[in-house]
């Protein structure tokens, strides 16, 4: 098929081209020839991916290019649907000689009444658009605001880091400009406690091999990259984290909880021991409410917990809580027999009046 046949094969062009200010005549000669240059092709509004695409496809040369998409709901710019749908070789022709602004904001409607307003750029990397991410990055005029959150303060790398789209993070940290440690409004998540929280591990070690992250930065809970990773459940990923060598095993949350009490309230059982073996844990920390780690493993039934715990000779067994409660005591409270047996018969422990009752009643079981 020639040109001129795939070029009267696309209405929407040949409506256009009957209003360009450019000979048509010209246009003939220049198609029939093969010689195809823009005469027309730059000056109009292109309201189809279809008609964009028979451009591409013919390689014809433009010296501007403008993409208004028909149908699309109020508020979604045409740029922010072409980077939702992959039209990879559009976008890239909307970059590279496109005069509309890449930064400008599409609006969304929330389930709650509330809005979110995202660039195009945002959405390439949130649905892992990784050609387009890439089309963004090297604009050779720098209009790429790479940092640039949405509403609720999420930037595209902390969506991406939560996505689990490796390739656009990789892209995204080689940028100058971008800032790897912006958390967003809410509760002060970063790119880093995502990527934990959502166990995206070959994420979280390409962020930890770049050295302007902040591991130890932490949201408005005070927790951090380490308890995200508690959270989670993912040994490897708690490995990385807590075999980097700034991260802080014993920071504390605004309840006072350090990554080993946290564990084993949870019965995270890998991630205590991996705790217990660095010198530099603190074992017998109390948070707010005077819980030590053993405390909070007895008090939740943790009895692989209380016996890796126990192995550990730096470990008190008797450090009471706010309540005056021993970690024998609350097991005994809450039921847990087994754990309330071992406490008793570690050889650290310390029975007082309080306790001989109890003491001698599950001696007797």
């Amino acid at each position: 098929m020639s040109i001129i046949r795939d070029f009267l094969a696309v209405p929407e062009i040949l409506n256009l081209r009957s209003t360009s200010k450019f000979n048509l005549k010209e246009q003939d000669d220049a198609y029939a020839t093969g010689h195809v240059k823009s005469y027309g092709f730059d000056v109009f509004a292109y309201t189809s991916v279809l008609a964009a695409n028979w451009v591409i496809s013919k390689k014809i040369r433009l010296r501007s290019f403008t993409l208004k998409l028909q149908g699309l709901p109020l508020g979604i710019t045409s740029l922010h649907r072409v980077c939702e749908t992959n039209e990879a070789a559009i976008a890239n022709l909307m970059l590279a000689c496109g005069t509309q602004d890449v930064n400008e904001l599409s609006v969304f409607a929330a389930a709650d009444n509330t809005t979110t307003t995202l660039t195009a750029f945002h959405t390439a990397c949130r649905t892992g658009r990784t050609g387009i991410v890439k089309a963004f990055l090297r604009d050779s005029q720098q209009r790429t605001q790479v940092n640039h959150p949405d509403n609720s303060g999420v930037t595209p790398l902390m969506v991406a880091c939560g996505a689990g789209h490796l390739e656009v993070v990789e892209a995204l940290l080689a940028h100058p400009d971008i800032d790897l440690n912006l958390s967003e409004k809410k509760i002060g998540v970063n790119a880093l406690y995502a990527a934990s929280l959502y166990s995206h591990i070959d994420i979280v070690n390409a962020l930890l091999a770049d050295q302007r992250v902040l591991v130890n930065q932490s949201n408005v809970f005070g927790l951090v990259p380490l308890t995200a990773a508690v959270f989670s459940g993912n040994v490897d990923l708690f490995k990385a984290l807590v075999s980097d060598k700034r991260t802080d095993v014993n920071q504390e949350t605004h309840g006072g909880d350090t990554p080993l009490n946290i564990s084993a309230s949870k019965g995270f059982l890998p991630a205590v021991k991996l705790l217990l073996n660095r010198s530099s844990t603190r074992v017998n920390q109390q948070n707010m409410q005077g819980k030590t780690p053993l405390f909070s493993a007895a008090a939740n039934g943790r009895l692989a917990i209380v016996q890796a715990l126990l192995q550990d000779d730096r470990v008190n067994v008797n450090t009471r809580d706010s309540t005056n409660k021993t970690p024998y005591r609350i097991a005994v409270s809450n039921g847990h027999a087994e754990i309330a047996k071992l406490l008793l018969e570690d050889l650290r422990f310390e029975a007082d009046l309080e306790h001989v009752p109890n003491a001698l009643l599950l001696g007797n079981e």
